[in-house]
């Protein structure tokens, strides 16, 4: 929630975060199927398969962080000094000067 600035837009993205939470663990326990008890291998082979994709993701998200938090930095300068106002409006991340992504 660090890197989204705006009430819509953290609203949005807490929402989602939610629904694909909610949808992993429904499908979740469906992966593993009592006919390869005890051992479950269609389980834990998915399991190591998302958290592989996520780490991948993970991985992927802080590289466009850099990249962006260095964009601004050529464009805006190092330490742009911001009223408390101005970071306190309902701007989005893209719209506020000296806003810099979390990674």
């Amino acid at each position: 929630m660090a890197n989204v600035s705006g009430h819509t837009k953290k609203l949005t993205t807490n929402a989602s975060i939610f629904v694909a939470y909610c949808a992993a663990m429904i499908i979740g326990p469906q992966l593993f199927l009592t006919s390869e008890a005890p051992y479950y291998q269609t389980g834990y082979n998915s399991i190591l398969g998302f958290e592989v994709a996520s780490i991948v993701c993970l991985a992927i998200y802080a590289g466009g962080c850099i990249i962006e938090n260095r964009r601004r930095d050529k464009l805006e300068g190092r330490g742009v000094e911001v009223s408390v106002a101005h970071m306190l409006d309902d701007r989005t991340d893209r719209e506020k000067k000296g806003f810099r992504y979390v990674y």
